[in-house]
């Protein structure tokens, strides 16, 4: 049993250092080559204004897409104690909608977020 413990540890050390060199070498990138020109994001994120919600207030906060773009998902941004009431695209198709109220005993901030993508 002593006899192959030895070669068998020298192959798995050989293996695992052929991998690892293997894999790095993917993920090198080549200093000569010239870096692509940027190009605009497939959807785009925009966060709309931050309303003040006051104890126990309710309100609504929106935000638009961009000329060209339509709205294909979104959310409200608040902090603990801001429930959001209702969350959607609305009927006319440019823009993203939040209702929140604060059931917290301080003044909180709500925002629309959508995600704009061109049709």
């Amino acid at each position: 049993m002593r006899r192959f413990r030895i070669p068998v540890l020298a192959a798995v050390t050989i293996c695992a250092f052929g991998t690892t060199t293997a894999a790095a070498q993917d993920h090198v990138r080549p200093t000569s080559s010239p870096r692509a020109p940027r190009t605009k994001a497939a959807h785009d994120q925009h966060f709309g204004p931050q309303v003040v919600l006051q104890p126990g207030q309710t309100a609504t906060t929106a935000v638009n897409c961009p000329a060209g773009e339509a709205p294909t998902g979104g959310g409200a941004v608040g902090r603990e104690n801001t429930f959001v009431n209702s969350s959607a695209a609305t009927t006319d198709g440019g823009r993203w909608e939040v209702r929140g109220t604060n059931t917290g005993g301080f003044a909180q901030m709500l925002a629309a977020q959508v995600i704009c993508t061109a049709p």
